[in-house]
């Protein structure tokens, strides 16, 4: 994998993310609740459906979920960056039985992703550093609704990064 073209790829889905997604956010009635779109975990699908070995995929989740982690307050740091490199082993596991370019594959392995990703952080987070279980059900909710509207968007999005694919993973013959 050449981490030189994906460090600033994630850096911009951050940006896009903490940017654009607030812009693309929509509430939904007076729940409190929200759809959105999480750019990261969409370029987490790019790479781990790309690369060939799960190291490579595992760590691009870390680093993506690093990156939430350090966008985030009152979060436990290194968080989401273990929930998406568990996200990303996951996914890599299951890549074969899926087809990378098919668009329903890309937004159910995006689904996958974003409710591996996110339900476990959302529960350690709402059981063990809120200490609270009040809001948990809407907290679910909420990542349910955030999961299905990233894998709606995802095909298109991994349409228009398809162009990458080349630079983000390396060829076989080089380094030999």
């Amino acid at each position: 994998m050449r981490w030189l073209v994906f460090i600033p790829l994630a850096v911009l889905a951050l940006i896009a993310q903490i940017s654009v997604g607030a812009v693309l956010r929509v509430g939904v009635g007076a729940t409190g609740l929200s759809l959105s779109v999480d750019f990261l975990a969409i370029v987490a699908v790019l790479v781990t459906l790309r690369v060939r070995m799960a190291t490579d995929a595992m760590l691009a989740g870390w680093v993506l979920g690093l990156l939430i982690d350090l966008s985030s307050v009152c979060e436990p740091i290194g968080l989401y960056a273990c929930c998406f490199a568990i996200a990303a082993w996951a996914i890599f596991q299951v890549r074969s039985a899926v087809f990378a370019d098919n668009p329903l594959s890309q937004a159910l392995t995006t689904l996958a992703f974003c409710l591996l990703g996110h339900v476990p952080a959302r529960l350690f987070v709402n059981l063990y550093v809120r200490a609270t279980a009040v809001m948990l059900w809407r907290e679910m909710i909420q990542v349910l609704l955030l999961a299905v509207c990233t894998a709606v968007f995802a095909p298109l999005l991994l349409r228009l990064l398809r162009r990458l694919n080349r630079q983000i993973v390396a060829q076989r013959n080089q380094g030999r």
